[in-house]
């Protein structure tokens, strides 16, 4: 065997430990996904999937809130439909993508920071962390946030060392980025660690000479050169307008922020807030939920066990023995970071907290670095190398079990409703109702909005799920279907209400029925009406682009960033149809009627001249265009969950219905119209 050969085996046997990680990761990451949509997933599918047109946009989202639309990394879930189908594989496909890239640069990280062995069991205990495992499995911007966060930490690990170069200053910019692009207490980090990057040289041993900070040495203080220009060239290269979003005061602090800001509401936060997000660290808390899978309805859930916290606090104690104290102390900052901004979530007037999973979800990145280091102390010692093995297998083990658990206690829970046709208050309404206590969610020790959550999610979201399911049984028992099926399915008999704030009037429950009857592999076709008397063209398009890239960054909720976007058509206040006799003005209608209005002022003879060149430009342009999205009225656009075509149609409205038929009818087809 020649040494070449036999240092290539030696090699591979090498690698081995990170490839059972791989697969390990990969496994959790694909056994298990929630069969139901969580409560904000709910929101964010119908924002990627409902809107007629949608343009990728990297703009620093102002108030970065889970349940807002235009983030580019889930827009792109829309691009994985279309080559899969839209099923709950497709739609969770990018998430679970960005989990385990997540997990992947923790591994890199911890490998800057520990030995190699407790790096694999730290980021293979990180792997099942439930709350993790509840957050990449659903179509939601925490992850990517989570994501950006990791990555930002692991460059700022390459740039802080004597070692640097110009590649890991790149890698560096790059993750601060696309930090800035999300969610507050991200923002907060990344601003921090890139203000203690510039530290670096300084020493307490110096005091007050500052002359060994790499800012002052010509042969180090390129690298900060680089490294801005980098950064805002990558933030201009996503958004033309991000350099202003980021000088904006609202980059911390946005409009409508759920957190304290005068000094009285900061103690009282801090008093309420601190103690809750101490017991969800240390893994018993009453303020948590008992279930893991409660999270998917903004319910907290503990972050650790007591074992890890134990173990976190011995990482936390051998610091200033495992490390320098520049890196000890970057730690720490970053613990610290993670918990004293949500500790000022605001505190209500009825003494609820908006303190939520989705907040303490980033301080599990410091807690499983201490852990590390904690498992790197044992490991180290001769005599707890067994003990420290023997452990970590049993924690793996038992936390896989509570992970599968959980999942079959989940899914017993969503089973055992009884969803049934009823007659309340002389309507017919589909309603549900859970027939096993002992596998409902957890309702004590919860505060008011928890609990409304919960009744949402039971009376408004599990309903959709159940008729699907019972819809798909009938269709799959029909042995021959010869001619056209359309599901009647009318939306004004589900419990759901269409003007819960949440859902702001529109029709989601048309899309949760289509998405679970395709996850059922029942693919078909619905449709969907939209402001405007026909689609878009090229013009309108390409100005609808230039408009979400260039003009549209003052929205103060940023739910209305690209305004440009049609949302579909509400539904009228009880939920029967659209109210189509409304003549809805699009977003080029309404622009269109204020240059006209402009033209027609005669105090500004200037003010004429300028508009009607605009209004010439525009038109020239076919900008302006009759008949098209410049003009009140509404269209329909037939959308496919399949990849391919369909015979299968879903009607939830009247007005859906008249559609559907018409289109039939054109090619003179049979059909035959089922309804449970």
């Amino acid at each position: 065997m020649s040494l070449s050969f036999k240092n290539t085996i030696d090699c591979n046997y090498r690698n081995l430990p990170e490839v059972f990680l791989i697969l390990f990761c990969l496994f959790v990451s694909v056994v298990w996904q929630p069969p139901v949509l969580g409560l904000w997933e709910s929101s964010v599918l119908f924002h990627v999937f409902e809107a007629e047109k949608t343009w990728i946009n990297f703009l620093i989202n102002p108030r970065a809130c889970i349940g807002c639309y235009e983030y580019a990394a889930l827009d792109l879930s829309r691009y994985v439909a279309q080559l899969f189908g839209l099923n709950m594989f497709s739609i969770r496909l990018l998430p679970a993508l960005f989990g385990f890239a997540s997990l992947y640069f923790l591994y890199k990280l911890l490998g800057l920071i520990i030995s190699r062995v407790p790096a694999l069991m730290t980021t293979a205990l990180f792997a099942i962390n439930p709350i993790f495992n509840i957050f990449q499995a659903q179509l939601n911007i925490s992850i990517v946030t989570f994501f950006s966060f990791i990555f930002c930490v692991y460059g700022f690990y390459l740039v802080d060392t004597n070692k640097v170069n110009k590649n890991r200053v790149l890698i560096f910019a790059i993750a601060c980025s696309i930090a800035s692009l999300h969610y507050q207490i991200v923002r907060y980090c990344m601003i921090s660690i890139l203000l203690f990057w510039l530290s670096r040289g300084y020493t307490l041993k110096d005091k007050y000479n500052f002359n060994k900070l790499w800012l002052f040495q010509k042969e180090k203080n390129i690298y900060y050169l680089y490294f801005f220009l980098l950064f805002f060239l990558t933030l201009t290269l996503f958004h033309p307008l991000n350099i202003f979003n980021l000088i904006n005061i609202e980059f911390l602090s946005p409009y409508n922020a759920e957190h304290a800001r005068d000094l009285k509401s900061i103690f009282s936060s801090i008093y309420i807030n601190l103690p809750k997000i101490f017991g969800l660290i240390v893994g018993v808390s009453a303020f948590s939920g008992e279930y893991s899978t409660d999270v998917i309805i903004s319910m907290p859930y503990k972050i650790l066990s007591l074992p890890l916290f134990i173990i976190s606090i011995v990482g936390l104690i051998s610091l200033p023995t495992s490390m320098s104290m520049r890196k000890a102390f970057f730690i720490c900052m970053l613990l610290f970071l993670t918990i004293f901004p949500i500790s000022l979530s605001l505190i209500l007037p009825n003494g609820a907290t908006t303190l939520n999973p989705y907040r303490v979800f980033y301080v599990i990145v410091p807690l499983y670095i201490l852990i590390g280091v904690g498992i790197n102390y044992f490991y180290k010692v001769r005599n707890y190398i067994f003990l420290t093995f023997l452990l970590f297998i049993s924690f793996l083990t038992s936390q896989c079990y509570i992970n599968f658990k959980e999942a079959h206690r989940f899914k017993e829970y969503i089973a055992n409703f009884e969803c049934a046709h009823a007659l309340i208050q002389d309507v017919t309404k589909y309603t549900c109702k859970s027939q096993n206590d002992n596998v409902d969610i957890q309702l004590q020790s919860i505060d008011h909005r928890q609990l409304n959550r919960i009744e949402t999610y039971e009376n408004q979201i599990i309903p959709f799920w159940r008729y699907a399911g019972d819809l798909s049984i009938k269709i799959k028992e029909i042995e021959h279907i010869d001619s056209i099926l359309i599901i009647d399915a009318p939306i004004e008999q589900f419990t759901y209400s269409p003007n819960n704030l949440m859902w702001g009037g529109y029709n989601l429950g048309k899309l949760w029925i289509a998405l679970y009857l395709a996850t059922n592999d029942i693919y078909l076709n619905y449709v969907t009406p939209y402001p405007g008397e026909g689609s878009y063209n090229l013009s309108q398009n390409g100005f609808g682009y230039l408009e979400t890239k260039l003009f549209n960054y003052k929205e103060k909720a940023a739910r209305r960033i690209s305004t440009h976007i049609n949302l579909p058509l509400k539904l009228d206040e009880v939920g029967r149809d659209y109210n189509l006799d409304r003549k809805y003005d699009t977003h080029l209608s309404i622009i269109k009627k204020k240059i006209e209005d402009k033209i027609t002022q005669k105090e500004n003879v200037l003010s004429q001249y300028k508009y009607k060149y605009f209004y010439n430009i525009f038109g020239k342009l076919k900008i302006f265009e009759s008949d098209s999205m410049s003009e009140p009225g509404s269209h329909f656009n037939l959308y496919s969950t399949g990849i391919g075509s369909s015979d299968i149609y879903l009607a939830t409205t009247n007005s859906e219905m008249e559609y559907i038929l018409n289109q039939i009818n054109k090619h003179d087809k049979p059909y035959k119209i089922i309804r449970i």
